[in-house]
C-alpha cells in the first residue's frame, strides 16, 4: 500500500530563522517552509505532572510523511488549526517508505 493514500490531513511546516530587528538585535522568527504538506496525524497521550512552577501539561502525537518531505527537529507543525513542535524524525521502517516524527504540544 502506497504511503499516500493514508495521508488524510495537511499540514504546515515553518522553521526557526534568524532575523534582525530595526535596530540591528537578533531575534528568530518562524518561517513557512511548506504549505498543504500531506501528512496523517495520530495524538497518543497527554501527560500531567507538577513542576517548580505548578501543574505543567503536554501532548503527545505521532505524524507519518512521504519520505521526501524536508522535517526536521524543532520544527513547528500546523495540523488543522493545532500547533505542535516536532521532537524527533525518522525514517522508521528504514526502507525509504514513510517518515514518521514525535510531536510535542504544550497545553
Amino acid at each position: 500500500m502506497a504511503i499516500t493514500s493514508v495521508l488524510n490531513q495537511q499540514a504546515t511546516i515553518h522553521r526557526k530563522a534568524l532575523t534582525y530587528s530595526d535596530s540591528g538585535e537578533p531575534q528568530t522568527a518562524w518561517t513557512p517552509i511548506a504549505v498543504t504538506v500531506a501528512c496523517a496525524v495520530e495524538v497518543s497521550g497527554r501527560r500531567l505532572w507538577r513542576g517548580a512552577g505548578g501543574w505543567i501539561s503536554k501532548q503527545t502525537a505521532r505524524a507519518f510523511f512521504e519520505p521526501e518531505t524536508d522535517l526536521r527537529i524543532e520544527d513547528r507543525l500546523i495540523v488543522g488549526g493545532e500547533t505542535y513542535l516536532v521532537a524527533h524524525v525518522a525514517d522508521a521502517a528504514g526502507r525509504g517508505h514513510h517518515l514518521e516524527a514525535l510531536l510535542v504540544k504544550p497545553l
